[in-house]
């Protein structure tokens, strides 16, 4: 690090370990560097490529249309140019590409290619030691699917073992869906950033280029946190609803697909050590759908609780 340069470089490995749910193991690996440097007055240039690594059971079915399994490699490649407005005022840009490939069996592929873009102002204010901030961004993102799904039956594991696939004992699918996202945050941090408060409403355009999987989703919601000398507390509640275009919930409905979601969580911290704290975390999806079909999978809600308690260590 110098006057007008930073560089980082980052390794994070992790492990989330459950002795009565052995599916739930999950394990992560994260690898990125960070460069930034002031070229100009009040300007700034940053490089952060990034590359992760999640592995765990599961599909996840939430997603009716396209279920993706759990465990995936993940690559993006941002630039970002930051430009300081004065008066703790920020103009912040970015561009990059994404990769996402989901990890698949029987030789399939599915993964997604996306360029983004994303755009945030923001103001911040100190009024009797605390912080107000507030910030209005936009992020565009255009993802291109591959899915290829082995479409020749197999009889056996050892049959599959013999056996050598070509190109066309596969079935290429793919998909087009462009989001765009619209937000805008109030963030506001008491004296010594004890208390943290997010609030904010937000708004999701997906585009699907054939037309049958477009939707407006529209959230708002906030999280707290409070930070004792030990103890940590942290709570949040989320409230969306999503709005398909032209997608029905059954067949001879007439009437659009439509979701209501509502995401809580809550989570508590004990510091034991620098590197070591007790936790308890609690996280809740509620799904709500126009689906009069409650015997079908596809397109109905769901409700999703889980608590977790433990000791995490870093190394």
């Amino acid at each position: 690090e110098t006057d007008n340069h930073t560089m980082k470089l980052i390794l994070i490995g992790g492990a989330g370990l459950y002795q009565t749910t052995a599916n739930a193991n999950r394990y992560q690996l994260e690898a990125g560097l960070t460069y930034r440097v002031k070229y100009g007055k009040r300007k700034y240039f940053e490089f952060a490529p990034e590359f992760i690594k999640k592995k765990r059971q599961g599909i996840n079915q939430a997603q009716a249309v396209l279920r993706t399994p759990f465990s995936y490699s993940q690559l993006i490649i941002p630039v970002k140019f930051d430009f300081y407005l004065k008066n703790k005022a920020w103009l912040k840009t970015e561009v990059g590409y994404l990769r996402k490939s989901y990890d698949r069996e029987n030789d399939e592929e599915l993964f997604y290619r996306a360029p983004f873009a994303t755009v945030s102002l923001s103001k911040k204010w100190l009024i009797n030691e605390k912080i107000h901030k507030v910030t209005i961004s936009n992020n565009s993102q255009l993802r291109s699917y591959l899915e290829l799904e082995r479409i020749v039956e197999v009889i056996d594991d050892e049959e599959e073992e013999e056996m050598e696939f070509e190109e066309e004992d596969f079935e290429e699918k793919t998909r087009n869906w462009n989001y765009f996202r619209n937000n805008i945050e109030y963030n506001f941090a008491g004296k010594e950033k004890k208390f943290r408060l997010t609030t904010g409403l937000y708004h999701i355009r997906r585009f699907d280029l054939d037309d049958r999987n477009s939707y407006n989703e529209i959230a708002s919601g906030f999280n707290m946190s409070y930070q004792f000398k030990k103890l940590s507390l942290s709570g949040s509640i989320k409230y969306s609803i999503r709005n398909y275009d032209t997608l029905s919930p059954g067949a001879g409905n007439d009437v659009l697909l439509q979701y209501r979601y509502i995401r809580s969580s809550v989570g508590i911290e004990y510091k034991l050590k620098p590197n070591r704290l007790l936790f308890l975390k609690g996280h809740l999806i509620d799904r709500t759908s126009n689906n009069p079909g409650t015997t079908s999978l596809a397109f109905r809600g769901f409700f999703n609780a889980s608590v977790e308690a433990g000791i995490s260590i870093k190394f």
